[in-house]
């Protein structure tokens, strides 16, 4: 009897980790897509990581990401031209020094992307056209190890943090927060065309 005890008890224990693994599989096939490109047309919400298995993700509409967005290193995002994106929340646009994300990008006047109550940390990332934040506001920016290929906008800022460490930019840095109370900056390492910031606290 013992003996059948045993053996009930080693397939329940069996059946178990079977089950596990494959919850395991499925959590993990909903945040990393395989077999890109990846359209992005509607709202991201949630906890989500971006994969290069599912590259390039091409957002197609402006869109908001609410949540906790992880992009692993290799991945490339396009974001159509002339729209904007507003994050909420944490993002990681987490690359390597030999698998840099990359981020293609092309606003106008009146797209940007904008963060708003959170974080947003990009290390190791080559932004191929331009990188523009129309509007930051109760954020804390990490930028590390970053390549930009055209201009680097900033156009306001309220009640945040933006730290720069080893930047490169191809051709300028604009920063004009002139009626935002609270923006720090801090730069450390940054190389460009040309740098003019205003109506900021600057720490360099």
């Amino acid at each position: 009897m013992i003996e059948g005890v045993r053996r009930m008890f080693s397939r329940k224990i069996f059946v178990l980790a079977i089950i596990l693994a494959m919850v395991s599989t499925l959590t993990y096939c909903t945040h990393v897509k395989g077999e890109g490109p990846t359209i992005i047309e509607t709202d991201v919400e949630g906890d989500v990581v971006w994969g290069p298995e599912g590259s390039p993700y091409i957002i197609t509409k402006n869109i908001e990401v609410r949540g906790h967005l992880k992009v692993l290193p290799g991945t490339i995002i396009k974001i159509g031209e002339a729209l904007s994106v507003n994050f909420y929340g944490t993002v990681e646009l987490l690359g390597e020094p030999r698998k840099p994300v990359i981020v293609y990008y092309k606003p106008d006047p009146w797209s940007a992307i904008n963060i708003y109550n959170g974080k947003f940390i990009a290390k190791h990332v080559i932004f191929e056209n331009y990188l523009t934040f129309g509007e930051i506001s109760d954020s804390n920016i990490l930028l590390e190890n970053i390549a930009v290929k055209n201009d680097f906008d900033v156009h306001e800022g309220r009640n945040s943090t933006l730290t720069i460490r080893n930047m490169i930019v191809y051709n300028n840095i604009e920063i004009y927060a002139h009626d935002s109370p609270m923006f720090f900056i801090r730069l450390v390492n940054i190389t460009a065309g040309r740098l003019s910031i205003s109506g900021i606290n600057v720490k360099i």
